[in-house]
């Protein structure tokens, strides 16, 4: 009767094992779980991207829309490529004090202030100019890219007029 006994102790023992062991397993699963997950859902905001990743360097211009033409035969193609010449090399600079510069190799350095105003517009307060801004529309920004609507003008020297045209910024 001994050996039955200590035979049912030892196999007692052996399942208690197990089911410790599984609950260990499933614990340690379950907070391994946890922590990635909360590791996936870290969101960095605009503004930290737009810091941690200063300074963006000009890519490309992307052109939406000639919006007021005045009779010239330029083409989408053609202000895409002279916007992108003019915006070869320069950078733009977010410091996270909210001041930030830009920079050309013709035009020196352009200092100002900014801010995001909404979810997709960003302000630039140019300093040493009575508080003139530009405020640009459809504000994206990644770890990779920076962009953002722009409205200029090229002078079409052919009829002396200038066209006013719309696009995509995008900064890398």
């Amino acid at each position: 009767m001994t050996s039955y006994s200590l035979q049912s102790y030892k196999q007692l023992k052996i399942e208690i094992m197990k089911k410790i062991s599984l609950v260990l397993i499933l614990l340690l699963s379950h907070i391994f779980f946890i922590s990635c997950s909360e590791k996936e859902n870290i969101e960095i905001s605009k503004e930290e991207l737009m810091t941690n990743n200063s300074p963006w360097t000009f890519k490309n211009y992307e052109m939406v829309e000639i919006i007021d033409s005045g009779g010239s035969l330029l083409t989408k193609t053609e202000i895409e490529s002279i916007t992108n010449n003019r915006g070869k090399d320069n950078t733009m600079n977010f410091n996270s004090n909210g001041t930030g510069s830009s920079s050309s190799p013709s035009g020196g350095i352009v200092n100002w202030k900014w801010e995001i105003n909404t979810d997709n517009q960003l302000k630039i307060t140019y300093d040493n100019t009575n508080g003139e801004n530009d405020v640009y529309n459809n504000f994206k920004v990644s770890n990779s890219k920076l962009s953002y609507e722009f409205q200029s003008v090229i002078f079409d020297s052919s009829i002396s007029h200038e066209v006013l045209h719309y696009g995509n910024l995008i900064f890398e």
